[in-house]
């Protein structure tokens, strides 16, 4: 366990993380050897089965909220093969058992406790924390169930956390683990350090011409020019087409008014409201108000909820209409000024509200709005105009037309770009010209065979392009006239860069005589000594993190070498002394739960692999790669 601490973690932020993967299976992972043929579901487990419905399902919801964090660039193919799927199925695999394991241990959750955690949840409930039908049947509707399986989903959910909880609920951290984790974290060294920096060193003779060439010959894997292509391509986007839009009056008109609600901003009343046992209760405090009694001393009087709870803050129209009913709506905005309502019968029971301020509504003119509804009207109509060109191009393309052939025949401009790297730049080391600014369009130019028939390509949202290679430069070494200068920078550079090295194992040889790296550092031109003391947990950038690597594992006295953070030569250090804390607190919670989930994750992780081989677990690769086939042509057409 300290080998594993030592190697892995060197902060509570670390161990923190850890606590992570007891929230999440997916990270856990099967192994290959459980995976196996047979059946016509996905996965089998135990006397569970995933079938090929649920994974699709899960991959679409899965992929979708992943797209969101990609701006929507992330495409199918690409998820699967940044293991997305894995990931999924890993997830639904690791849940089944879990839950399998917990029936058999004869787990079970009440319709009175499943009813009760639903009902607690703040994403189910409304801004007043009481739980919203609609809002728990539209989340169920977005995850691809209906109300009942969500439920069903919910209850498996809990079943599988109290198994999870009766497995590590007694888990305990030994005191004596605490304390050495709490000293190794805290330890902190001293160290002589000195930096041998090759661009400090200045007696390196002339490079002769068939030195630099022999150089050259042996790197020449450094000095070659990359491959160049230039492209045939044909755009399609809408700003092809928008100045030849014309449109009606009317229809601009019409959309303003199909999206009156979105240029509204609805009325607000900011309430207080009074909630009664009865109807009696509700006619009572109704007329202690219409006798001249304050709202507030109302509320003290008919209720025992706090008066700050009496204030239930801003609402619209919308708002009072979802929690309460049209009619509560309709008296609370149906008020001509700021006052009380007459007693409301609701839902959820009997409420007087009281209108203590009031925001009018408002809303946007057609004319504030004119040129935003034109140029979304004509981008609608010029994307109808790019959807149907790329039909047509695509017939053109199925009939074997090259892009000359399309180009004349729809109309469309072919245009060719000068020679390219797959960055971008011309032999020049310049932008080369004549490329589009397209997305992915260069690395589709460089992933495609010259020889490919050309494909109708996506780029982004609203433009597509066509693309041919035109002519192709091959990757070549560059001649050395070429890049003689560049062979003597860097023939240079390394030949410094061995002289530093030499200096470094001159003083290590001579520490072993027992010398200390300040006396022998005397002796070299230019040398700085640099003493620090940091703790292993340290962040304040005094060393580099090579270098306070390099100080936690070197031996007391013994010196010791790296390489430079930036290259340009080689760290000497020598530690001259280490501490630990003597004295370790009586309580240490942060770290005591950081330490508690790691053990827990082991626990929870040796468990899942053990139930890998005693349900079984079985997966279907050719049922799982059936269903990824079909969903990828389904997103294709």
């Amino acid at each position: 366990m300290l080998n594993f601490f030592r190697s892995g973690l060197s902060s509570y932020f670390t161990l923190a993380l850890l606590g992570i993967l007891i929230a999440s299976f997916a990270l856990w992972g099967i192994g290959r050897d459980a995976f196996v043929k047979g059946g016509n579901n996905v996965a089998v487990i135990g006397e569970d089965k995933i079938t090929a419905q649920d994974f699709a399902r899960q991959f679409q919801s899965s992929l979708y909220r992943e797209q969101q964090n990609y701006n929507g660039e992330l495409t199918q193919e690409l998820a699967i093969r940044m293991g997305l799927a894995t990931q999924v199925l890993q997830t639904q695999v690791n849940q089944k058992a879990f839950f399998e394991a917990a029936q058999q241990a004869g787990i079970r959750v009440s319709d009175e406790r499943l009813r009760d955690y639903i009902t607690s949840q703040k994403v189910f409930q409304n801004d007043l924390g009481i739980f919203d039908r609609f809002a728990f049947e539209r989340i169920a509707r977005n995850q691809g169930y209906t109300s009942s399986q969500f439920e069903e989903v919910l209850r498996e959910d809990l079943v599988r956390q109290d198994f999870v909880a009766s497995l590590v609920a007694n888990i305990q951290v030994p005191r004596a683990a605490l304390e050495t984790i709490y000293k190794f974290e805290r330890e902190s060294r001293t160290a002589d350090v000195i930096t041998i920096r090759a661009s400090d060193i200045t007696d390196i003779a002339e490079a002769r011409e068939d030195t630099l060439k022999a150089y050259y010959e042996a790197h020449s894997s450094r000095y070659m020019a990359p491959e160049y292509r230039s492209l045939n391509y044909i755009v399609i986007e809408a700003d092809q087409f928008i100045d030849a839009i014309e449109l009606e009056e009317q229809e601009v008109r019409t959309l303003y008014e199909d999206r009156l609600d979105e240029y509204t901003v609805a009325e607000k009343r900011t309430l207080q409201q009074l909630i009664l046992d009865g109807k009696e209760d509700a006619d009572a405090a109704y007329a202690d108000l219409e006798s001249g009694m304050s709202f507030l001393d109302v509320v003290e009087k008919y209720s025992d909820q706090d008066i700050e709870d009496s204030n239930i803050g801003e609402q619209t129209p919308t708002d009072m209409e979802e929690v309460y009913g049209q009619a509560a709506a309709d008296a609370v905005f149906g008020l001509s000024g700021e006052g009380y309502t007459a007693p409301q019968e609701t839902d959820f029971g009997w409420y007087i509200f009281n209108v203590i301020g009031i925001e009018a509504g408002s809303a946007k003119s057609f004319e504030e709005l004119r040129t935003e509804l034109e140029t979304e009207l004509k981008h609608q109509r010029a994307m109808d105009h790019v959807y149907d060109m790329t039909n047509k191009v695509e017939d053109e393309l199925a009939g074997g037309a090259r892009l000359p052939e399309i180009s004349d025949n729809l109309g469309l401009e072919l245009k060719t770009s000068g020679l390219t790297d797959r960055n971008g730049f011309s032999p020049a080391g310049k932008t080369a010209e004549g490329l589009p600014g397209l997305p992915s369009f260069l690395s589709r130019a460089f992933e495609i065979d010259p020889s490919d028939d050309p494909k109708l390509e996506e780029a982004g949202e609203d433009a597509f392009y066509v693309l041919a290679v035109a002519d192709v430069v091959d990757q070549r070494l560059r001649p050395f006239e070429e890049v003689s200068s560049a062979v003597k920078t860097s023939w240079t550079y390394d030949e410094k860069l061995a002289k530093a090295e030499a200096i470094v194992n001159s003083i290590i040889e001579q520490a072993a005589d027992g010398k200390i790296l300040a006396v022998l550092a005397k002796d070299i031109k230019g040398a700085n000594i640099n003493t620090v003391t940091i703790s292993r947990d340290d962040r304040t950038g005094k060393v580099s993190p090579q270098v306070m690597e390099a100080i936690f594992k070197a031996d007391t006295g013994k010196i010791t070498s790296s390489r430079a953070a930036d290259q340009n030569g080689f760290v000497l250090l020598q530690v001259k002394s280490k501490t630990m804390p003597e004295d370790v607190p009586e309580k240490m919670p942060e770290l005591k739960n950081a330490m508690l989930r790691v053990y827990q994750n082991e626990i929870l992780s040796a468990y899942r692999n053990y139930l890998t081989e005693a349900l079984p677990v079985q997966i279907n690769d050719r049922v799982v790669k059936a269903v990824l086939d079909q969903l990828s042509t389904a997103s294709d057409q």
